[in-house]
């Protein structure tokens, strides 16, 4: 028989605090990367009431964490307890925030056990799951659910973003709005206790674009189209940006000619001579004719390193958002990127869950000193987003702001 519970490796003291708030916890950031819950399953003695352990060891540590041995994850109670898969971690705490009506039928039963290592039918070790247990967790993820959803479209969440949109208005002297055409994810590859992360402000727990990235990316459209989208172009006008010195910007061409070969031959090893001669060519033409103004515009608004931009950019919050998408990348061959297997259809498919903000989101944009900008701010920025895209997966077509 197994007996079954859902526990969060926090000490002693945070989970009495929890207890007078029906551990009811409305930060994100917290509830993905410190609050985890994980689903425990012990083995039961039919003739008591606690479980009983087959093994024992004695830890050190007894401040309540949880440390890691194996396959398994023991808590500092001197008893082991099975614990599920990674994947089984992810979905407990992924589930309360996904948008309302995203899931299969919007079915918590279908998406919690049908679709993942819970169901005794893909798992055989868990056939034992106490029924009791079942209908409690469905009945409190659904509640727990609801209240997340709730405080996200109107509650606290939703107030919260309200009142830091206002701060933001206040400070910024141009703003504009532009909507999720894909669907977003920032901070994909940062570290996460879940394996893959989204980013969120690390104080209110809210989904954002930083205002670095934002940077970013109209800095690369401007370099980009001063390059006409040729990408030794874009690496010629980065070094002049980056090395730019106001009386020896024509020493700084003429060294940066001297040394083309050689910075060629290090972007792409397999140039042929006649065609190392061919782009070098066109590319001196080109550092001939860039004019030092275009550079000290680029280097006014956005800076380098012996100089702070102007332009001043702020963080980016959504005006309606309303939970997240779940998505998927599936690693067909884990043994061939693992190991020094060949890609074979026998391996088994890695399904890797990850958060995004959904399509139809509108983020809203601030600015301060946009009287710098050279250009139409909100054109250039819509462009950018448009052919650039912002966060992970731009390639695939994530991103992308109208």
């Amino acid at each position: 028989m197994y007996k079954t519970k859902l526990t969060s490796p926090i000490p002693n003291n945070t989970k009495e605090a929890l207890k007078l708030h029906n551990w009811q916890i409305d930060n994100i950031a917290l509830l993905l990367n410190k609050y985890l819950d994980f689903l425990i399953i012990e083995e039961c003695d039919n003739n008591s009431k606690e479980c009983f352990i087959k093994e024992k060891e004695k830890l050190q540590n007894l401040n309540g964490q949880v440390r890691i041995k194996g396959k398994e994850y023991i808590e500092i109670n001197y008893r082991i307890k099975k614990i599920l898969k990674n994947t089984a971690v992810k979905v407990i705490n992924f589930y309360p925030l996904i948008k309302k009506g995203n899931l299969k039928n919007n079915d918590i039963f279908d998406y919690i056990f049908e679709n993942s290592i819970l169901n005794p039918k893909r798992n055989k070790e868990f056939k034992g799951l106490d029924e009791t247990f079942t209908k409690n967790f469905i009945k409190n993820l659904k509640n727990y659910r609801n209240f997340l959803i709730n405080d996200i479209k109107e509650g606290k969440i939703k107030k919260l973003l309200d009142k830091i949109i206002e701060r933001q208005n206040q400070i910024a002297d141009d703003t504009f709005e532009l909507t999720t055409q894909t669907r977003l994810v920032v901070g994909l590859g940062s570290g996460s206790v879940l394996e893959t992360s989204i980013k969120l402000h690390h104080i209110y727990g809210v989904p954002y674009i930083p205002a670095s990235a934002i940077k970013g990316v109209l800095r690369a459209y401007r370099i980009w189209n001063l390059a006409k989208d040729d990408r030794y172009k874009f690496l010629v006008v980065e070094k002049l940006i980056e090395d730019f010195e106001d009386k020896k910007f024509e020493k700084q061409k003429d060294n940066l000619i001297n040394e083309l070969n050689k910075k060629l031959k290090k972007i792409n090893e397999d140039l042929s001579e006649e065609k190392l001669n061919e782009l070098k060519s066109k590319l001196v033409e080109y550092i001939k004719s860039i004019d030092k103004e275009q550079i000290e515009k680029i280097i006014k608004i956005f800076g380098n390193q012996q100089q702070k931009g102007k332009l001043i950019f702020l963080d980016a919050y959504p005006t309606n958002f309303e939970g997240f998408d779940i998505d998927i990348m599936n690693p067909h061959f884990p043994e061939y990127y693992e190991g020094d297997k060949p890609p074979a259809d026998w391996q088994n498919p890695n399904p890797i869950t990850f958060l995004t903000i959904p399509e139809g989101t509108t983020f809203e944009f601030f600015f301060k000193n946009f009287n710098v900008y050279d250009r139409n701010l909100e054109f250039d920025l819509k462009e950018a987003f448009e052919f650039i895209g912002i966060g992970g997966k731009t390639a695939l077509g994530y991103g992308i702001l109208e």
